[in-house]
């Protein structure tokens, strides 16, 4: 009687225990992933988590501020056809279908999302896979900035240096000390320098006589 006394104590012991250690797990995992929650939500980035069906999970305020966009009409809801421009949606779904069977996504992405106030924005993102405690796929997490204007920017310097390469004139830059720091295709066929020997030269070059 003693010994079934005893061995009931161990096991009881033993139970308990493991009890108390997965509410300790618990409690640890709710914490650390309300720690996550929170720090994403007030990120100074875009994100939002998709699962694998590609509906939308979780995307923080900085990301509805920008897009203009409510939580309401966001959260599972599919991030294709709520968020990408048509002419980008087939190349996501198949990401998202990759994902989905298994395969790699895509570490870093960029491409145009319709915003709330029925605008497209252009976005680069990157993106980190989510693994279940099997190592397996379970959701993407993207991290991302608006890049419209630096895009659009940078397109418009790559039209003036289209127009500065073509033209007819002679074209020559220098910095604040007038060291030559380019000179244009015309420049070169006209004087006959070549872009090497004038590049970090003074333009007083061009006074040599010859």
């Amino acid at each position: 009687f003693y010994m079934v006394l005893f061995f009931l104590a161990i096991i009881g012991s033993y139970i308990f225990a493991r009890a108390t250690a997965r509410h300790v797990f618990t409690q640890e995992k709710n914490h650390n992933e309300r720690y996550f929650r929170d720090t994403l939500e007030n990120m100074n980035m875009a994100v939002v988590s998709l699962n694998l069906d590609g509906r939308i999970k979780f995307c923080n305020n900085h990301f509805l501020k920008q897009t203009q966009w409510t939580k309401q009409l966001l959260l599972y809801k599919s991030w294709v056809e709520k968020i990408v421009p048509p002419a980008e949606q087939k190349d996501f779904a198949n990401a998202i279908c990759s994902l989905k069977n298994g395969c790699e996504f895509p570490p870093v992405y960029e491409g145009h999302i319709n915003t709330g106030d029925n605008h497209v924005r252009l976005y680069s993102w990157n993106n980190t896979l989510n693994l279940d405690i099997n190592g397996l796929p379970s959701s993407v997490t993207l991290v991302g900035e608006d890049i419209t204007e630096r895009r659009s920017i940078e397109e418009q310097y790559r039209k003036l240096y289209r127009a500065v390469e073509q033209s007819q004139s002679s074209v020559i830059i220098t910095n604040c000390n007038g060291i030559i720091e380019y000179v244009n295709p015309k420049f070169v066929k006209v004087t006959g320098y070549s872009r090497d020997e004038v590049i970090g030269k003074n333009p007083r070059l061009l006074k040599s006589g010859e």
